[in-house]
C-alpha cells in the first residue's frame, strides 16, 4: 500500500506532462511583431489556425431569448477559430462553420505592440473599438447583439508551429564563409 501511494504523485505527473505534450502550442498574435514584421498576407492568416484566450460568457439582447438558456452563449477558453476576413488592424473570426465571426482589433496607435483584442463597433467612434475599452461591455455581430457578462479582454492567440513555419518562410540568409 505505501509504494502505491508514493506511485500516485508520479503517475499524476505523467498524466500532466504527456497532456501537456499533446496540447497545441499557441501564442498571443501580435500585430506589429508577427503581421507587420514578416510581413504575413491576409491568405496565410486565413490558414493559420487560433484560438480564444479566454472563456467569454455572453447573453443575446435579442427580446425572444435575452432570458433563455437558448440566449446564452459560452465559448470556453482556447475554442478554435478560423479568420474569415482580414483588415488592415482587424481580423474577422469564426468560431463555427457557418458563423459569421466577430472582430479582433489590434491597437496599432499606441506605442509598443498589440495583441488583437476581441472587439466591436460603438456609436460615433470609427473603426472598431477593443470591448475590454469600450463602457458598455455590447458586442454588436451581424447576428445579434450580446452582452458580454465575461471575457471582454479575450485575445487572439495563434498556433505557435504554425508561425513558426510562416517566420521559416521568409528568406534567411545562409550566411557567408570567411574570406581567404
Amino acid at each position: 500500500m505505501t509504494n502505491r501511494r508514493a506511485a500516485l504523485p508520479w503517475l499524476a505527473a505523467s498524466v500532466l506532462l504527456a497532456l501537456a505534450a499533446c496540447s497545441t502550442p499557441r501564442q498571443t498574435f501580435l500585430h506589429s511583431s508577427h503581421r507587420a514584421n514578416y510581413a504575413i498576407q491576409p491568405n496565410e492568416i486565413k490558414a493559420s489556425q487560433f484560438y480564444i484566450s479566454s472563456e467569454i460568457l455572453a447573453r443575446n439582447l435579442d427580446p425572444v431569448t435575452v432570458d433563455t438558456p437558448s440566449g446564452v452563449i459560452v465559448v470556453p477558453v482556447g475554442t478554435a477559430g478560423g479568420v474569415i476576413e482580414v483588415g488592415d488592424d482587424w481580423l474577422r473570426v469564426s468560431f463555427t462553420p457557418e458563423g459569421s465571426g466577430v472582430v479582433f482589433t489590434a491597437l496599432v496607435d499606441r506605442s509598443g505592440d498589440s495583441a488583437y483584442w476581441l472587439a466591436t463597433t460603438v456609436k460615433g467612434a470609427p473603426g472598431y473599438t477593443p470591448l475590454k475599452d469600450a463602457e458598455d461591455k455590447i458586442l454588436h455581430t451581424e447576428s445579434g447583439d450580446y452582452e458580454v457578462v465575461y471575457g471582454h479582454a479575450a485575445r487572439l492567440l495563434i498556433n505557435s508551429d504554425q508561425l513558426r513555419t510562416l517566420k521559416e518562410s521568409r528568406t534567411h540568409l545562409p550566411g557567408r564563409p570567411p574570406s581567404k
